[in-house]
């Protein structure tokens, strides 16, 4: 693809994304929702499934991994945003579409080869690309635009293509959440794979960028709240079930629950095994918060006298004791709609201790 052609097909693009603007988007509907537009005609509905046949033709070419034409994925992120999310099936090639098999997807994941996949493949390595520029700032270009603006178009693009089909989050989850081996030996946040840059944001500054990348690897484990900690850890993750009001709540979240993210996804009723056997030999000693695993240490207590635990644990009593009563501190507790609130009286965290043991002896 020519310099010329490229700017040419840039511009065709932006101009799509003013006329599928205006013919998708009530202006005077607050509570508008892209993927329940109802197209008036079906030569509209055909327009429309259309140019996402184009997008995808336009992803795989194969000039199209230089760095120089990413400004021309960027705008085919931007119209697939405004594009309701059945359509985005459209994206597979048209003889797989509908019996693209779970070990033909691992396969593509694994072998980085042309295939059924390859315009989801490109939509991940323009993230992977954009994450890794947004982290260096090596360029004037880096420095002028904000990561919200420059991470969350393909963020959202790649949740709602995961959430539309099966297929295609699987391959994103391999492609983004590989099976963790040793990899498990250092926190999740460091490293330069996506899902290193990913843990990095869920603690950013920015909600909407911490929000939305959460959001994506929540998708991706198939809102299942075990298996995003598994990946990020729980102090990572934390930030996202606390808005959510998730906490507390059991690992595989009810799709029937009052939690406000979208559980509309088109999930495969059956989960994969996603443990290698190098994590099953090092997963007993991973901590659960930093998600990390971490080299068992000795029991400080072991060869104390039951004088000497005692004295420390009132000591620590009258430590926390002061910050409370300083305001540095407060106590607080889950409440029932998965929100953390503060403690009024000490018995209320007595009680929930009870209630937390009855819940777990029901479930075994």
């Amino acid at each position: 693809m020519s310099d010329e052609n490229s700017v040419l097909e840039k511009f065709v693009l932006e101009v799509w994304f003013v006329i599928v603007s205006l013919m998708v988007i009530t202006k005077n509907d607050c509570n508008f929702d892209i993927d329940n537009v109802d197209f008036k005609t079906k030569e509209l509905s055909d327009d429309i499934q259309n140019l996402v046949v184009m997008l995808r033709c336009i992803l795989q070419d194969p000039m199209l991994n230089e760095f120089t034409n990413y400004a021309l994925v960027s705008q085919v992120v931007n119209v697939l945003n405004i594009i309701p999310k059945h359509l985005y099936r459209y994206l597979l090639d048209e003889n797989s579409r509908d019996h693209v098999t779970d070990s033909s997807i691992k396969d593509s994941a694994s072998e980085n080869k042309t295939n059924e996949m390859s315009s989801i493949e490109i939509l991940i390595a323009f993230l992977h690309s954009q994450l890794k520029l947004d982290a260096r700032k090596e360029s004037e270009t880096a420095n002028d635009v904000r990561t919200d603006e420059r991470i969350c178009p393909i963020l959202n693009c790649l949740t709602r293509a995961s959430k539309s089909n099966s297929q295609i989050r699987k391959f994103c989850r391999l492609k983004v959440l590989p099976y963790l081996g040793k990899d498990v030996k250092r926190l999740p946040e460091d490293g330069d794979n996506i899902r290193n840059y990913l843990c990095k944001l869920l603690t950013h500054p920015v909600q909407i960028v911490g929000e939305s990348a959460a959001l994506f690897i929540f998708v991706l484990c198939k809102e299942n709240i075990g298996r995003a900690v598994k990946y990020t850890g729980f102090g990572n993750f934390a930030g996202f079930l606390a808005r959510h009001a998730l906490l507390g709540k059991p690992s595989k979240v009810n799709r029937e629950s009052n939690c406000n993210v979208e559980s509309d996804g088109e999930y495969s009723p059956t989960s994969t095994e996603s443990e290698t056997e190098e994590y099953r030999k090092l997963k007993e000693d991973v901590n659960p918060v930093t998600g990390r695993w971490e080299i068992p240490q000795p029991n400080p207590m072991e060869n104390m006298s039951e004088e000497q635990k005692e004295y420390l644990a009132m000591d620590l009593v009258q430590k926390i004791d002061k910050l409370e009563r300083s305001g540095l501190i407060q106590p607080g507790t889950i409440g029932e709609d998965g929100r953390v609130r503060p403690v009024k009286h000490v018995l209320e965290l007595i009680q929930t201790k009870e209630d937390d043991q009855k819940s777990d002896e029901s479930v075994n």
